[in-house]
């Protein structure tokens, strides 16, 4: 009887034992199919996540290369100055009221305001301007072949800012002097401005300005 319990005993154990072994077999199982789809979702992040800082990461250095052409002048990306009255219309053939005045060292000077604007993607870069005229006399004769009896000029510092960037729109001031008071000085005027910028491109334009006191 003794040997007939201890081996029913040991033939449960057994069984026991195998039905222990497969549970935790099962329980592995299923640790290594969660570390499974853990370490899946975790490659997938990071590689997302790579992705995404690669994108960046490219972004940044076209950005940085696309300055860094521009500051050298090699840029793609182009300026396209449109010349403008405040109104926002074309400024050639518009006709402006201007400001006339005498400063203090006895000085005539014009002036109006008008708009800038910057239709193209590059920065526009420093900003020359030439202005013409044959009714208002300038200090300089014409030098440049445009018909036109006088010249005088503006300077790109004189500018505030003197870059503008690309879709960029900026009102300005312009004032030039004239050596004699225009007569009479009501009548309207005619003068003809170039702008030149970027990598030699220029803009124009026909202005008919009353001059008024």
């Amino acid at each position: 009887m003794i040997s007939e319990n201890h081996d029913q005993h040991t033939s449960q154990d057994l069984i026991h034992l195998e039905r222990r072994f497969d549970d935790l077999k099962w329980y592995i199982g299923i640790m290594l199919g969660v570390i499974t789809i853990l370490f899946a979702g975790f490659t997938v992040f990071v590689g997302l996540n790579f992705s995404a800082e690669k994108t960046s990461l490219k972004e940044y250095k076209d950005s940085t290369k696309e300055e860094l052409k521009e500051a050298i002048g090699i840029s793609n990306a182009k300026p396209l100055l449109s010349l403008q009255t405040i109104d926002r219309r074309p400024l050639d053939g518009a006709t402006i009221t201007a400001d006339y005045s005498r400063s203090d060292d006895g000085k005539l000077w014009v002036s109006f305001i008008y708009v800038l604007r910057n239709e193209g993607n590059g920065r526009s870069g420093p900003i020359f301007q030439k202005i013409y005229s044959t009714d208002l006399k300038f200090e300089n004769s014409e030098i440049d072949g445009t018909g036109f009896k006088y010249e005088t000029f503006v300077k790109p510092e004189s500018f505030n800012p003197s870059d503008l960037f690309g879709g960029a729109s900026m009102s300005y001031k312009l004032r030039f002097q004239i050596l004699e008071e225009p007569a009479p000085i009501d009548q309207v005027k005619s003068v003809f401005v170039v702008y030149f910028y970027g990598n030699g491109q220029k803009s124009q334009a026909h202005i008919r300005i009353s001059i008024k006191k």
